[in-house]
This record gives structure tokens, sequence and C-alpha cells, in this order.
């Protein structure tokens, strides 16, 4: 279905994950960057039109990544005819980014996950009675493991320190 996507302009790039598509551009020149992205937009906008898809504007979101101080409510981009928001944090197929990279929001998002299965865990586990060795161990590797692996090596030398709370 989408081998005739539309053509975005140069430095503009594209991916494609089953019914999910993610597009960004990079460089110094923000206004540049939303002219040019507002400009493929439009295209895919009609595209969509021209095949008799629709896009989710409740589901498009937008992030800039950068380390300078931005005011995102200037940043103004439209997908037929809705305002793109813009957040602080995506998830994009299971991953959360930051607008700084620092992954934070992905790993605390995999810490209460990990502690939610971790409860689970307890609860079926018991020393006169539960779940046996080998099957906390397939829920360990299907449940935590799993989580913790996807995708890891985005990450893995990631340096950081525990701070109390």
């Amino acid at each position: 279905m989408v081998n005739d996507f539309p053509i975005l302009s140069k430095h503009t790039s594209d991916a494609f994950f089953a019914d999910d598509c993610t597009i960004w551009r990079s460089g110094t020149n923000l206004p540049q960057i939303i002219f040019h992205l507002q400009q493929d937009l439009n295209l895919i906008a009609n595209w969509c039109k021209k095949w008799g898809l629709m896009m989710n504007s409740q589901k498009t979101t937008g992030i800039v990544f950068s380390n300078k101080r931005l005011t995102i409510n200037s940043i103004k981009l439209t997908v037929q005819g809705n305002n793109i928001v813009f957040n602080d944090s995506v998830k994009l197929l299971g991953v959360f980014f930051d607008r700084h990279l620092t992954w934070k929001t992905h790993i605390e998002y995999l810490v209460k996950k990990s502690a939610c299965s971790l409860n689970l865990m307890r609860s079926i586990s018991g020393s006169n009675w539960g779940a046996n060795k080998d099957t906390l161990l397939t829920l360990y590797k299907s449940l935590i493991r799993s989580s913790l692996d996807y995708c890891c090596f985005a990450y893995i030398n990631l340096q950081f320190t525990f701070s109390q709370a």
C-alpha cells in the first residue's frame, strides 16, 4: 500500500512500521525545518486523500530534540487541518524518547512495568505452594527481561546517577 508513498523534500527522512509512519528532519534553522516539514505533511495528506486513507491526528505527535531552550508553543504544524501537538517526550514503537535524549522517561516506564511484573511473580510464588522455579523463570524472561532487552542497544552506553527521592 505504501509503495508509491510521496517523495519528501531533500533532507526529510521517513520510516514505516506496519501502519505507522514517522518523518523527521534535522538542522539548525528551525523556521526552515518547520516550513519543509509542513510541505511534506501536506504531500502525505494529499497522498492519503488520494488512496482513501485517514491519518489519526490525535495520535500524531511532534517533538524537537535540542539542548537549546525552545518555546514549543511557537511551533505550528498541521495535518489535515488539525494542529500537531508537541510534547517533551513521545512513544515510538514502544520506546520513549525525550527532547534531550536522556532516556529518563523510558527508564521510568521500564521500572514501573518491571515492578508490576515482579509483584505478579511474588503473588504466584510461595515456599510451600505456588509456581515452580521453571515457571517463574519463564515469567521473568517473558514479562521483565523481554522489556529490558527491547531496543536496549539505543541506550546501552547511558551513564546516569541514581537519586534518593
